[in-house]
């Protein structure tokens, strides 16, 4: 791996190429890279492609093709696909971001893909400038448009506020419409960790004797932690679980639940969320350091270590 490039030259060397072997062919006009703000104002850049007819190519990230040719892929693999990818884009009629612009200017046909989700408010910041967002104490509601589901992910645009000008509508009636689409009570997911991750229970470990903990997501898994915002799902969970828990936040896509019955100190899980968190979770994919607890009776949920009631 002696040769092997560092960022800035294999980005360079990238766009070099690129732009060698596409640009001017094919209704290619321009490829360039762009910085953009991220989930958690995470900045990374995209490789940009735009085409004579205004369209945009689907976005890539710099870093993520660097990361596959640190993995082994050789450069010009990377950049003999990318051509390939690109190459059949520009014989596509109806790219995604027609279909967002036609979506934005037809409010009906936009209604049913408004929804919303969980982030971080600190770091966000950037990210949320010029955007609706509903507060919910460290974190904050971040509305969308989702236009389809892809491979281990889906495609959305979030909502601006020049969207809610040319809609008509405020941020109250944003929030009321997002979460009547997205249904949280149905479509939340509580499985054992043992089944979250694939793997088979010791049958010689006694039930007693294994470690209760559950994850809590969506069914799509993405972007799940968003499901704790609703108290009907709050309460089910607990039932399940026959009583209170704690939510210890694994990132923006689940938590991690455990009973209050099997549970350590607060502080020991709040020490180990924030080790988690600094050592193995994306910073994209970062939600919280705090753990929580849900109190089933009083149907309150609050910060575990510092009890702040959260809803």
């Amino acid at each position: 791996m002696g040769n092997t490039l560092r960022y800035e030259g294999f980005r360079n060397v990238l766009l070099s190429q690129m732009r060698k072997r596409l640009s001017g062919k094919l209704g290619i006009k321009q490829i360039s890279r762009r910085e953009t703000v991220k989930n958690n104002d995470t900045v990374m850049e995209m490789l940009l492609v735009e085409l004579e007819d205004g369209r945009v190519a689907p976005t890539l990230y710099l870093e993520d093709l660097y990361k596959a040719y640190r993995e082994g892929a050789t450069l010009d693999e990377i950049i003999q696909g990318l051509c390939e990818m690109f190459t059949k884009y520009s014989a596509v009629k109806m790219p995604l971001e027609n279909k967002l612009n036609a979506l934005i200017d037809d409010f009906e046909k936009v209604k049913p893909l408004l929804e919303f989700r969980l982030v971080n408010g600190a770091r966000n910041k950037r990210r949320m400038e010029g955007k609706p967002f509903s507060r919910l104490g460290e974190f904050l509601l971040a509305y969308q448009i989702h236009l389809r589901d892809g491979h281990g992910g889906i495609y959305a645009a979030q909502v601006t506020d020049q969207m809610l000008r040319e809609w008509g509508i405020d941020e109250a009636e944003l929030h009321d419409i997002a979460v009547a689409n997205m249904d949280l009570p149905q479509n939340y997911l509580l499985q054992s960790m043992e089944e979250a991750i694939g793997i088979e229970v010791d049958p010689s470990v006694k039930p007693e004797d294994r470690p209760e903990m559950f994850i809590l997501t969506s069914k799509m898994k993405i972007n799940g932690a968003t499901v704790i915002f609703s108290e009907e799902v709050r309460q089910k969970v607990g039932k399940q679980l026959g009583g209170d828990y704690y939510l210890l936040p694994s990132s923006i896509h689940e938590w991690v639940v455990i009973p209050k019955r099997c549970a350590r100190s607060t502080q020991e899980m709040e020490d180990m969320v924030q080790e988690v968190n600094e050592d193995a979770v994306e910073e994209e994919e970062f939600l919280s350091d705090h753990v929580y607890e849900y109190d089933v009776a009083r149907a309150q949920m609050r910060q575990a270590v510092t009890r702040a009631v959260l809803m």
